[in-house]
Formats: C-alpha cells, structure tokens, sequence
C-alpha cells in the first residue's frame, strides 16, 4: 500500500482541547484591557477584593457566557 492510500489517523478531543479556544479568547481580552465591567465587578463583589479570587471567577464566568454563545 502507499503512503497516499493511508488515511490520517483521527485525534480525539477532549473537553479541555473543545474550549481551549474559548479560555484563549478570555485571556486576550484581559490583556487587552477589554473585559466586562460589569461582570468584573460581580467577580469582585464575589470574592470580597481578592485579586485571585476575582480573575478566577471572572474567567469562569466569562467562559461559561461564551460557551452559551456558541
């Protein structure tokens, strides 16, 4: 058999591989100063100040609107 005759070998994806995008998506629009105010201030209010806290949530809950979207 040659090499053309071969088909490609399929990859599966994961979960994680399905919206890896998305998460990319999210961390552009952090460093490009483009978030949601207010759903930064919900994340915020939420995590009573803590900086972490308030990234991980807004990340989150960004991901789970975009992956509404889609």
């Amino acid at each position: 058999m040659q090499d053309a005759d071969v088909a490609p070998a399929k990859t599966q994806s994961t979960p994680m591989d399905d919206d890896e995008h998305i998460y990319e998506q999210v961390a552009g629009e952090l460093k490009g100063g483009n978030r949601k105010e207010g759903l930064w201030l919900k994340a915020q209010t939420q995590a009573e100040g803590d900086a972490d806290k308030t990234q991980a949530l807004y990340v989150k809950w960004r991901v789970a609107q975009l992956t509404a979207e889609e």
